[in-house]
């Protein structure tokens, strides 16, 4: 049990563990199932583990590594590359263009587009 322990706090991956306890990943799988110490002790490496990449992560971030700065901004603030922090409710403008109906004859279609001097006066 003491080298499960050991491995699991080294971040040792499960399948080497389960290789170096001569047992398939499958038995092992099963095991840390049942066995509450050996789940809890997992949990443990993986919270050690987890906070030493965060420090990590984040002192590159402050020395200007900005694939860092990015990667922390979306892991632990919510960034995305499209939309708002978070997940939230993307506002968008929504532009609708209404073309007219189709008209039976090519004078019939010119009277429906009538250009007024206004609409000519624009900067080109």
């Amino acid at each position: 049990m003491d080298i499960v322990i050991a491995a699991c706090r080294q971040g040792v991956p499960e399948t080497k563990l389960a290789e170096a306890l001569g047992i398939n990943y499958r038995t092992w799988m099963r095991v840390r199932e049942e066995d509450e110490r050996i789940a809890d002790v997992l949990a443990e490496g993986r919270k050690i583990e987890e906070e030493e990449l965060v420090s990590l992560l984040l002192d590159k971030a402050r020395n200007g590594d900005l694939t860092a700065t990015i990667f922390a901004l979306k892991s632990r603030h919510g960034y995305r590359d499209m939309g708002t922090p978070g997940g939230g409710v993307e506002q968008k403008v929504n532009v609708i263009i209404n073309l007219p109906a189709p008209a039976a004859s090519e004078e019939e279609f010119s009277r429906m587009i009538n250009v007024t001097p206004e609409a000519e006066t624009w900067p080109n």
